[in-house]
């Protein structure tokens, strides 16, 4: 007789399908984990890009639209729902309002729940004050309630979490790491093209992520406008979008320097493309463990970033690239300068970060990591 597999619920929120981290972390754990052993399902709120990439992964999902109003009681009715149906063994939430929403049912349900923190908990400038006086009420319900496990995607997450909240007690952290999957093997070959004319002429400095205050990226534009200064044989290419990609433009407009930036907007694949990168550029104000860090190893892209989150473990350690203080942004203009001029360097720091990703941060790493944690909570 076969043993029984495994029922994982994701239930997540704010996933867009484009690109974004937490997608990109939680498509790592439903393509690669054994289906022996798990069955995986997402609950989240839907969105055309992510149900193309579920349905093409053939991956279970359910829809609940109410998860983008800011509060609706029908929620709570349709989890319930889901969940119950499905038979589900562990609750695993990602974000604060699946990890509310699934930790007060929980109660009542009393499965193994799980928080995947991804950078992001109560105190964040997505939650108004009032927001967060009544997320620090339902946290403390839930904990006072439930045994909760919490993944982090860095060491430094781990304490970033601690410092908020002191209540988690069941805290481990992994790495994504060569868990890197494509949504597919297709390419741009006009993109590539014009990639391959800039490598040919420029030093390619990279931008990849969300336009958006937390992201931070008129950092990086400020850098770019120091380094500009002194070299004239340079160029940043900028990839993805936000809210704030209009501001951004304006900008680049107004420091005169349109043919320096590049904008091109949501691009599928990104990794397929970064090759063509020198240098990549992370100017973020927060972060967990961005998925760009991996694809930019992967690549044997060096990597000159602010040390936030688990960041500076990664890229220190490995010496694949630079961190520098968020609020010194000479230091960060005097270490990118020197990825500029040293070739050598760049090709030194982008080697490492290659071997280590192929070395220490395998494929096999990650899949016996949440083989093991899911394992040992069923077992319990």
């Amino acid at each position: 007789m076969k043993n029984k597999k495994i029922k994982i619920c994701h239930f997540v929120n704010r996933i867009t399908g484009r690109d974004d981290g937490v997608f990109k972390h939680l498509i790592g754990q439903l393509v690669y984990l054994d289906k022996e052993k798990f069955d995986q399902f997402v609950i989240y709120q839907g969105g055309e890009d992510v149900e193309k990439i579920f349905r093409t992964l053939n991956i279970k999902y359910f829809i609940v639209k109410e998860l983008e109003k800011k509060f609706s009681l029908k929620i709570f009715l349709k989890v319930y729902k889901i969940i119950n149906n499905e038979n589900v063994d562990i609750i695993n939430a990602h974000l604060i309002k699946p990890y509310s929403i699934a930790g007060l049912l929980n109660i009542f349900m009393n499965k193994k729940l799980v928080f995947s923190y991804h950078g992001l908990f109560i105190r964040n400038d997505y939650n108004s004050k009032f927001e967060q006086v009544i997320y620090r009420l339902i946290h403390f319900l839930i904990k006072s309630f439930n045994k909760v496990y919490v993944l982090t995607p860095s060491k430094k997450s781990i304490e970033i979490l601690l410092n908020e909240t002191k209540s988690f007690k069941n805290i481990n952290h992994y790495y994504q790491g060569k868990a890197l999957y494509k949504y597919s093997n297709g390419v741009n070959e006009s993109l590539i093209e014009e990639l391959k004319e800039y490598k040919s002429k420029y030093v390619v400095l990279g931008y990849v992520g969300r336009l958006n205050r937390e992201k931070n990226v008129k950092l990086c534009l400020d850098l770019f406008l120091d380094v500009c200064r002194i070299h004239d044989n340079i160029i940043l290419l900028i990839f993805g979008d936000g809210e704030e990609k209009e501001c951004l433009i304006e900008f680049v407009k107004a420091k005169k320097l349109n043919d320096k930036v590049k904008f091109f907007g949501y691009v599928e694949n990104i990794s397929s493309y970064m090759k063509y990168f020198d240098i990549l550029i992370l100017t973020s104000k927060r972060e967990g463990m961005p998925i760009v860090l991996w694809e930019a190893m992967d690549n044997a892209i060096p990597i000159l970033s602010t040390n936030v989150g688990g960041i500076p473990e990664i890229v220190e350690l490995e010496k694949c690239g630079y961190t520098f203080d968020l609020n010194n942004i000479k230091d960060g203009v005097e270490k990118l300068n020197n990825l500029i001029t040293d070739e050598e360097l760049r090709k030194e720091m982008g080697n490492r970060g290659k071997e280590a990703i192929e070395i220490k941060y395998t494929l096999d790493d990650f899949k016996d990591f949440f083989t093991k944690f899911y394992s040992g909570l069923s077992n319990e």
